[in-house]
């Protein structure tokens, strides 16, 4: 057995990263790196699969590619999923840069596959060279311990059992075992900051010391270890500070401005949310300042609100207008309401939380519309007999600029019948002359961000891609 192949096996197991039962699914692009791990995986008795993504980045040469991996896969008798990706459309419709729609598309994919075809693990071709290189581009933009720690070997649902090698490791296997590959002639391209860190910058370091790469993983290590560390202390200090409430994270100002140093809590909280370190010094210099400014990163956003700050999932406001017809039971877009006509009783209780309503359904004028708020709206607050401008209501109900904008009105020819969640309105009341009563529930979101100090944001159990761990449009 070839040095490089023991090697992988004795990493996988330090490592526990998959046992010898499992399936597993081989990203493979057709790249040096990809071939080699394939290669040695099935040449030590592993069950394998194969997915290949096609970005659509490079035209001939992606499918030319994509034609290799195939072939290859088809002489071996390897199960392949190859996919294509409208990488460049979907990343303007997105917004997000090509590199980041083509990491979220191969990861999605990626989460699919496994749960479709019950595969235990993705196993990709990250390499020692690939942890040095991480570790410069997020040293490069800005970033705390966490940021420096490098790829890991075990994330989630991915693997990566070649992270112990250096490229020169895997050419020499590719040599000796006559392995065929495809050249990525976008990893020459210094336009892209990994490969201007991977051909000009780390050179330099392998000429001061040519065990550069073992050099760095050691250092990562330790710092593995001071983060470890770290964490445990500012997590304790952090318990009175966070709080979670309806998919929202919730950050107490006056908490956090009694930790020092303030900046390092900040941004070790902050920045696994994809805040960088600009954003937090100038969330830190809003914190004395005028509350309803907010921040915007890849996939969050922050509201600085008079008490918290407040951190939510990124979403586009939603500004359309949803008609609900007479015979609705149930809504689910854009929040989910449940509908219940009966016959009113004395034993109905009209005493109900805020989430629901009680209302004469004969006052009611169908269909309903369900809509957002907007400047000038006036309603009359249940147990009240003048109308009430929702500005003014919800200045008395100190609601945070971030609960406003979250808020939905149900309108009846065109008067307000409830402030969803909040507030009924007295002139749908139900009074001695009901004979219908509608009963109108709204279920509050249940999306979970429990995410923590130092740990990543997004579910766990899924593929989830270290920040920065995939070369810049390209699949390893």
């Amino acid at each position: 057995m070839h040095a490089l192949a023991a090697r992988l096996q004795d990493f996988v197991a330090e490592e526990n990263l998959f046992s010898a039962g499992n399936h597993l699914l081989a990203a493979v692009s057709g790249g040096i790196d990809s071939m080699v791990l394939l290669h040695i995986l099935q040449n030590t008795g592993h069950k394998l699969s194969v997915a290949h993504c096609n970005f659509k980045l490079r035209g001939d040469e992606a499918d030319a590619d994509e034609a290799f991996v195939r072939a290859y896969c088809k002489k071996n008798n390897l199960p392949l999923h190859a996919e294509s990706f409208n990488t460049k459309d979907i990343a303007k419709q997105s917004g997000e840069s090509i590199q980041m729609a083509a990491r979220r598309l191969r990861y999605d994919w990626f989460n699919a596959l496994l749960l479709a075809h019950e595969y235990a693990f993705v196993a990709t071709a990250h390499n020692a060279n690939d942890v040095a290189e991480t570790f410069f581009v997020n040293l490069s933009r800005g970033t705390g311990l966490s940021g420096l720690t490098g790829i890991k070997p075990k994330m989630g649902n991915v693997v990566r059992p070649l992270l112990f090698a250096t490229r020169a490791d895997i050419e020499a296997y590719a040599k000796a075992n006559k392995i065929k590959w495809r050249d990525d002639s976008s990893n020459q391209s210094v336009k892209y900051r990994r490969n201007l860190i991977r051909h000009k910058v780390i050179p330099i370091f392998e000429n001061i010391n040519p065990s550069f790469n073992q050099s760095i993983i050691k250092t990562i290590a330790r710092l593995e270890q001071s983060n470890a560390v770290l964490k445990q202390f500012m997590d304790a200090a952090l318990e009175e500070v966070i709080s979670e409430k309806d998919g929202k994270i919730y950050i107490s100002i006056k908490h956090i401005k009694k930790l020092k140093p303030l900046s390092l809590y900040l941004f070790e909280l902050l920045h696994p949310y994809g805040f960088n370190a600009e954003q937090v010094e100038d969330i830190e210099q809003c914190l004395s300042h005028q509350s309803g400014q907010r921040f915007i990163a890849e996939e969050y956003e922050l509201l600085h609100d008079r008490d918290f700050l407040i951190i939510c999932p990124k979403k586009e406001r939603d500004e359309r207008e949803y008609t609900i017809e007479i015979d609705t039971k149930q809504v689910t877009t854009p929040v989910k309401l449940a509908f219940s006509v009966k016959t009113y009783t004395a034993k109905i209780n009209l005493k109900q939380p805020a989430n629901v309503a009680i209302l004469d359904f004969d006052k009611l004028t169908f269909p309903l519309t369900l809509r957002r708020w907007r400047v000038g709206d006036k309603f009359q607050p249940f147990g009240m007999s003048k109308g009430k401008l929702l500005s003014d209501f919800f200045k008395d109900s100190k609601l945070s600029k971030d609960e406003k904008d979250d808020l939905w009105i149900l309108e009846s020819n065109g008067k307000i019948a409830w402030i969803v969640g909040h507030r009924a309105d007295n002139r749908f009341r139900v009074d001695d002359k009901t004979k219908l009563v509608v009963t109108i529930t709204c279920t509050p979101p249940t999306l979970s961000l429990s995410a923590r100090l130092f740990s990543s944001p997004t579910s766990r159990g899924r593929c989830q891609p270290d920040k920065g761990g995939m070369t810049e449009g390209v699949q390893k």
